[in-house]
């Protein structure tokens, strides 16, 4: 197998790789795919993928690491990210592997998946030239610098030893705050990998058929859900949990007691088309609020209201620059 780095060779040699990567407070590894429509169509893809492209709209400028296949989806995904204006320096090509495909169909806008396995994002090697010499943010840290650096990832790439120990070994070697994203697909997640996906996590963010799956304990309505997620933060030593509960809305709860819930604004029903990457957007704007030092009950508003917003596209993202304008 070669893996090797493609695409924006012009910008790299423009600025010097360490000065653009080190620059970026919010770096994003895991899956690049696309999702394929039963009417033939096809959009980018992957939460990872998802959360970077909204990101970028937003105005930031997030470290996308991730891999394809050495084939015409890989040339066309590339082509996707680069020309939304994101950089594909740390998307690796495997030759050995095709692209990640998702299969998606829906029933009254509501998402069924087909993940298709051992393709190139199950093969991510360790990106050496990442490494970072500070020193892992305190929180006197944080509050002084308005905003703390982050990794963020999800948890279908653990499926995949390769990719498990990439993240991993990132995870141990920058000095960054991790971000984890749980996604528990069905025959894409066990849970003997949660000791591996929430080690050395800062901040959590699931739905609440995750929150109970993670903690062992069913939800008896929704006034269980603040300690149950007290009581994760707890046992992984996390700063702060984020719990979305579809339509109804979505809770923060942090380390200190502190929590809020904001309800999700009504979507017009001519507007909506289906919820993929509803979670995506929501983290997009959970993320740039912790880079930024926002206020996080400000943070949750606009998170669940970006959710409920992109809720009126077809699939996860979109090129349409206008859509950001007002978030």
């Amino acid at each position: 197998m070669r893996s090797y780095l493609l695409y924006d060779m012009i910008d790299a040699a423009r600025t010097p790789l360490e000065t653009r990567v080190i620059s970026r407070q919010i770096l994003i590894v895991g899956e690049a795919l696309l999702d394929q429509f039963p009417d033939g169509t096809s959009v980018v893809g992957g939460a990872p993928l998802n959360v970077a492209w909204h990101l970028h709209g937003l105005g930031s400028d997030p470290c996308f690491v991730s891999a394809v296949g050495d084939d015409a989806l890989g040339e066309r995904l590339c082509d996707a990210i680069s020309k939304w204006g994101m950089s594909t320096d740390h998307i690796q090509v495997v030759d050995t592997k095709s692209t990640g495909v998702v299969r998606v169909t829906l029933k009254d806008g509501q998402p069924s998946y087909e993940i298709v396995r051992d393709v190139a994002y199950d093969h991510l090697q360790f990106p050496a030239d990442l490494a970072e010499k500070r020193p892992r943010q305190s929180e006197n840290d944080q509050q002084a610098d308005g905003g703390c650096r982050l990794l963020y990832h999800g948890s279908l790439c653990f499926r995949s030893e390769q990719t498990k120990q990439t993240i991993v070994r990132l995870k141990q070697e920058l000095r960054r705050r991790v971000f984890v994203d749980i996604n528990l697909r069905e025959d894409h997640f066990d849970p003997s990998w949660l000791p591996d996906v929430l080690a050395h996590a800062d901040y959590l963010k699931c739905n609440e058929d995750e929150l109970q799956c993670l903690a062992g304990q069913k939800l008896d309505g929704d006034a269980d859900v603040i300690p149950l997620a007290q009581r994760l933060i707890s046992e992984h030593g996390l700063r702060a949990c984020w719990i979305t509960m579809g339509d109804r809305g979505a809770h923060w709860v942090d380390q200190h007691g502190e929590h809020a819930f904001v309800k999700t604004p009504a979507v017009d029903e001519v507007d909506f088309r289906d919820t993929i990457g509803a979670g995506d957007a929501f983290t997009a704007i959970t993320l740039r609020g912790l880079a930024q030092g926002h206020d996080m009950t400000e943070t949750l508003q606009n998170a669940v209201r970006f959710a409920a917003k992109v809720c009126t596209l077809s699939g996860a993202t979109t090129s349409d620059k206008s859509f950001y304008s007002d978030v």
